[in-house]
């Protein structure tokens, strides 16, 4: 891994909300999140005697309104980025979770009138050319007293192809780590430029060239000839731009209905019929504005439905 550049894509919130969204993470740890309250925390924490500590990234994100949830509660993500098996990986991950309660009590923020603790959730993430041969568990340490405490490991370079096909960000990046030839490699740049083709995501167009331009085109032995796909500022950020405008200048929707349909096509596969059908028959520009925020946030094609069938009633919409 290219720590620098792999771990600058995460600082992007979209890649963020792809992961909790998705399907990597446990299901029971992320279910009902309010994925509008994510934000990005302080990850250096000073301990009792006033040592200062860092972790790699810490996220944190609220819960929506009708889960069984206290209204101060939050889930802190701790990101790790590895590109190695770390041996004492589960005692590092206790010592900044410990850490970051403390800071949290200290601050009265993100805890309970009584000092109740949010939930804390240590994600590992590794693209080490090996699979992860460190321990998860402390119980896996010896240290059977927290056998409970563990982490989650995300090994890119082993999961599932099965895992990557809900068409987001995060899967892409995960499938442009795991592509063996340059061929697949401009075939999943060209979905991921398609995907992010609007202006809000330029930032993160920028950060995905730059981690591609460092870190894949280098590993697939690229050469310079081959390099000429990522020269200059960026492929993804030219080739969203131009699509852009495209749209802009032709003056129609239906660029973006197309760019909408082909999005929830790839995150949800089939069962995306009825909302791409309800997305055919918006005929207002702000209406696909919306619709497409919620291509990204719903985590599965029966709440796209339902957020469009809801919007075709409250604004008296034909859809």
């Amino acid at each position: 891994m290219d720590d620098a550049t792999s771990k600058r894509l995460f600082t992007h919130p979209a890649m963020v909300r792809d992961l909790l969204a998705g399907p990597l993470l446990p299901r029971e740890l992320v279910r009902d999140l309010d994925l509008g309250t994510l934000g990005k925390e302080p990850a250096a924490f000073v301990s009792d005697r006033n040592r200062q500590r860092y972790a790699d990234m810490v996220w944190s994100v609220g819960y929506r309104e009708r889960a069984e949830r206290e209204p101060w509660e939050r889930l802190f993500l701790l990101l790790e980025f590895q590109s190695r098996s770390d041996l004492a990986m589960p005692l590092r991950i206790m010592v900044y979770g410990g850490l970051l309660m403390q800071d949290l009590l200290r601050q009265r923020r993100g805890v309970g009138p009584n000092g109740e603790l949010p939930v804390a959730m240590p994600v590992v993430v590794y693209d080490g050319e090996t699979p992860w041969r460190g321990p998860v568990r402390l119980a896996e340490m010896g240290v059977r007293r927290f056998f409970a405490a563990c982490c989650v490991v995300l090994d890119l370079k082993r999961i599932p192809a099965e895992h990557l096909t809900d068409g987001s960000a995060l899967s892409l990046r995960i499938a442009i780590e795991q592509c063996g030839s340059l061929d697949e490699l401009v075939a999943l740049e060209a979905r991921l430029s398609r995907l992010l083709a609007r202006p809000a995501h330029q930032s993160l167009r920028r950060l995905f060239a730059q981690w591609i331009r460092e870190a894949r085109l280098p590993a697939l032995d690229a050469d310079p000839s081959e390099r000429r796909l990522l020269e200059d500022e960026d492929m993804l950020a030219r080739k969203a731009e131009i699509w852009s405008e495209e749209f802009r200048r032709e003056g129609r929707e239906e660029g973006h209905r197309e760019l909408l349909r082909d999005l929830a096509e790839l995150r949800f596969g089939e069962e995306a019929a009825p909302a791409v059908a309800l997305i055919e028959r918006i005929d207002d520009i702000e209406r696909l504005r919306d619709a497409g925020r919620w291509v990204i946030e719903c985590r599965d094609a029966g709440e796209l439905r339902e957020r469009l069938e809801a919007a075709r009633w409250r604004k008296g919409s034909d859809i």
